[in-house]
């Protein structure tokens, strides 16, 4: 599993996998121009949200970012939402989480 506060630059590679569905870290952070990623419905956790959070911010083109229906909870959530002054997003569901 990633390490709970991993940075972008800790993360490397084209993809990370969490949960059993390989993140696609090249488009998370921005370097392969993505306006809108869909993770609905994929069994993510906490864990997968942090590495999120830690790749969005400074993404230029992400605008829509779907993680509806997963287990992301509180902390997960507060992760993602630690770093949404320093993104593009603007729509974000969350909805159905645990």
């Amino acid at each position: 599993m990633l390490a709970k506060h991993a940075t972008p630059a800790q993360l490397g590679g084209m993809a990370a996998e969490a949960e059993g569905f390989a993140l696609p870290l090249l488009a998370l952070k921005g370097v392969e121009p993505t306006a809108s990623l869909d993770f609905s419905s994929k069994g993510l956790t906490d864990a997968s949200a942090l590495v999120i959070a830690a790749c969005i911010g400074g993404n230029a083109h992400l605008t829509s970012l779907d993680l509806s229906s997963n287990k992301v909870t509180a902390e997960g959530a507060k992760a993602i939402a630690a770093v949404l002054p320093s993104c593009k997003l603007t729509s974000l569901s969350l909805a159905s989480n645990s």
